[in-house]
This record gives structure tokens, C-alpha cells and sequence, in this order.
């Protein structure tokens, strides 16, 4: 769909990506703890941010995909800065008792991070196999790095403290890389533009109306790990998701929108699909509320200001990925075939 569009829009989305790459590589993205003061203006800030960040990640997924791909292994160059900064440095700054060993495995972040982007370049083909075998290298040489400089960790016998630092390791590898490489795969699909619009937009939309229906009419609380969710915010955001995918479906059966490439299923399908992106939005959530718990933070970074980190802004985001783009394969043919229907 790339050359459907203008060469000027597809040159105002470069244009965007420069001011993005501008802001991850030359602006600081560290994460805020819980007695940091608030930032100013917020409300203000939430708006800036949507207003210029929704368009381009949706339209460039649109206009022109490789510019969206681009982002997607820049914002997981990103997503392992902030985790490795929760899961490790912060935690040891906070708490005098953690183990001061964590500090030098701080080293490797720049590695990991290095090792996401190949990750991330290994979907640009849409190769399944090609990507699942690059994640595969990485989870294999990650642990023979651990390994090899097992004796200069000066864990000494303490293996428990080993074995967790090296789990956390592979959290980040299987929920950033993996995850968010899914989102590069998906692009690559028929109709993949029209559900990661659906995605994206869902889950956005879902969640903004988790925070404000949650905020104003939460009365019961679903968890301590995240303070602030409530069953009533949680049920907002099913049901947005819900009415949502609906008015993605009846926009794709009156064709009044070509441009969104909206896949062509049935209307159950795009329930099925705004149901998972609404569950599956709440869990990714209340996940990254525990990772930035264990390390004392209250965002993950101030990349997408007004509304915290890359991890802050994606948490839905990685875990729909993997789902949404196993159901386009696998599912979504085999129903089509079960239950046709004429659009």
C-alpha cells in the first residue's frame, strides 16, 4: 500500500521518525521513582502526546510500514533500557539490602539492547521461522554469556540470586523481544496495517477509558500489585473494546473507509479480537505495575511525556502482539473456512 500515498505524506512521516530517533538517542529516558515529584501539567501533556504520537504510529503503519517497523525495534531498543534501569539499577539505588552484585550486570545492558534490535531486524522480512530462531540464538548465548562470567559475578554460593538475576534476563528477552517482534510480523500479513490499527487503537482507546471511568466511579479494587485498577475501570474497558472493534466492523462492511485496510471477517471474529485486546490489556497493565513495583518505580521513563515510558505505553501492547498475530494466522483462515461469509 506504500505507493497508494502521496511521495509528501510518506516524506511528513520520515520527517516524524527523525523527530522520534532525535528524542530516544538524545534525550534522557530514566525512570521515576515513587517519591519523585509529579510532573507539571500532565493533563496537557497526555493530549500533546496522543495527538501527534496516534496518528504516526497508526499512519505510518499505513503510509509507509518499514517507517512503522523502524519504530517498533527503536521503541524495543528503549523498552530494555527502562527494564533493565527498574529491574536492576534502580532497585539497588532504593534498597540498601539488594544485592550490590546487580550493578555489574548493568554492563550488559547496552548488549541487550543490541541484541533486541537484531531481533527486531530479523522480522522485517515476515519470516516467522527466520525471527523465532534469531530469539531462539539470543535465549541460547545469553545463557552461555552467564555462564562464561559466572565466577567474576561473585555470586559465590549464593545460586538462588543467580538463577533469579538470570531469570529476570530472560523475562526481558521472551516479553520485549519476542513480544514487540510480533507487532513487525504482523505488519507483514494481508490486512496486517487494518489490525494493527484495530490493536493500537482498541487497546488505546480501552485503556484511556479504564483510567477515566476508573478514576471517577472506582469503588472496588482488583489488586494491590496495581493500586489504582478497579473492577469497574476493568469492565470500562472490556466494553469499549468491545463497542469499538464493532464500529471498526460496520466501517469495514460499508467500505466508507478502503484506506484503513480493515481485515474482512466476520463480526464475531472482531468481538473475538476486541475481547482479547481488552483482557489481555488489563493483564499487560497489571504486569508491568508489578515489574515497576519490584523496582520502586512509579513510571518506566519519560519517553511519551504525560504518560510515562515506552513500557508504560506498550504494556498492553506486548502481550496482545503474540496473541492477535497467532489468531491472524492460524485462526482467522480456519474460521473463514468453517463459517464464510459474503462481503
Amino acid at each position: 500500500m506504500e505507493n497508494e500515498y502521496p511521495a509528501s505524506l510518506q516524506i511528513c512521516f520520515g520527517l516524524a521518525f527523525m523527530f522520534v530517533l532525535h528524542r530516544a538517542f538524545f534525550s534522557h529516558n530514566n525512570p521515576l521513582r515513587e517519591e519523585d515529584p509529579k510532573p507539571r501539567e500532565t493533563h496537557k501533556w497526555r493530549l500533546i502526546t496522543a495527538a501527534f504520537y496516534i496518528p504516526f504510529v497508526m499512519g505510518s503503519a499505513l503510509v509507509v510500514p518499514i517507517i512503522y517497523k523502524l519504530f517498533i525495534i527503536v521503541m524495543i531498543y528503549l523498552a530494555v533500557g527502562e527494564f533493565m534501569q527498574i529491574t536492576f539499577e534502580l532497585r539497588v539505588k532504593v534498597d540498601p539490602g539488594a544485592n550490590q552484585n546487580a550493578l555489574k550486570f548493568l554492563v550488559m545492558t547496552k548488549g541487550l539492547q543490541m541484541a533486541g534490535v537484531v531481533c527486531g531486524l530479523s522480522a522485517l522480512p515476515g519470516n516467522t521461522a527466520l525471527f523465532v530462531c534469531v530469539l531462539y540464538a539470543c535465549f541460547i548465548s545469553l545463557i552461555c554469556y552467564f555462564m562464561k562470567t559466572f565466577s567474576r559475578l561473585e555470586f559465590k554460593d549464593n545460586f538462588y540470586d543467580a538463577l533469579s538475576t538470570l531469570c529476570i534476563y530472560l523475562l526481558c528477552l521472551i516479553w520485549v523481544f519476542g513480544s514487540m517482534g510480533h507487532g513487525i510480523l504482523m505488519i507483514n500479513e494481508p490486512h496486517g496495517a487494518g489490525y494493527t490499527i484495530v490493536a493500537l487503537g482498541v487497546s488505546w482507546i480501552g485503556d484511556a477509558s479504564a483510567y477515566y471511568v476508573g478514576s471517577r466511579f472506582g469503588r472496588h479494587k482488583v489488586t494491590e500489585i496495581s493500586p489504582n485498577k478497579s473492577w469497574e475501570g476493568i469492565i470500562a474497558e472490556i466494553i469499549f473494546s468491545l463497542m469499538l472493534t464493532n464500529a471498526f466492523y460496520y466501517l469495514m462492511r460499508a467500505e466508507t473507509a478502503p484506506w484503513l485496510d480493515l481485515p474482512k471477517i466476520q463480526q464475531y471474529q472482531y468481538n473475538i479480537i476486541g475481547f482479547l485486546v481488552g483482557t489481555l490489556g488489563v493483564i499487560g497493565d497489571m504486569f508491568e505495575s508489578l515489574v515497576k513495583r519490584a523496582g520502586f518505580a512509579k513510571d518506566s521513563g519519560v519517553f511519551f511525556p504525560g504518560h510515562g515510558g515506552v513500557l508504560d505505553r506498550f504494556d498492553a501492547f506486548l502481550f496482545i502482539c503474540p496473541v492477535l498475530y497467532y489468531y491472524v494466522l492460524f485462526l482467522v483462515p480456519m474460521l473463514l473456512k468453517l463459517w464464510p461469509e459474503t462481503f
